[in-house]
């Protein structure tokens, strides 16, 4: 779409495209948030508040680190290479 092309020629679309993306992203807001949310709410444990959410933590970590280890950097869509696929 950003390079002009139409989302029909995809050999593949999703049956709600763009609504199924939005809608998984705030559903992991959602399960991410819910993890543990009465220590969010009362805020005085902060090891257990921690413990739950050691996983996003991580995450991020690894991520940053990835990124910084491997200096990668974000392809512009305009500039990718899309043209080797056929449709």
């Amino acid at each position: 779409m950003a390079q002009g092309k139409d989302i029909n020629d995809l050999p593949f679309k999703a049956k709600w495209y763009l609504l199924e993306p939005i809608l998984a992203l705030i559903m992991c807001i959602i399960v991410i948030i819910g993890q543990n949310y009465e220590a969010l709410i009362q805020g005085r444990d902060f090891v257990t508040l921690l413990t739950s959410y050691i996983g996003l933590w991580l995450f991020l970590l690894i991520w940053a680190g990835h990124k910084l280890i491997t200096k990668s950097k974000a392809i512009d869509l305009l500039q990718a290479d899309i043209k080797r696929y056929n449709y």
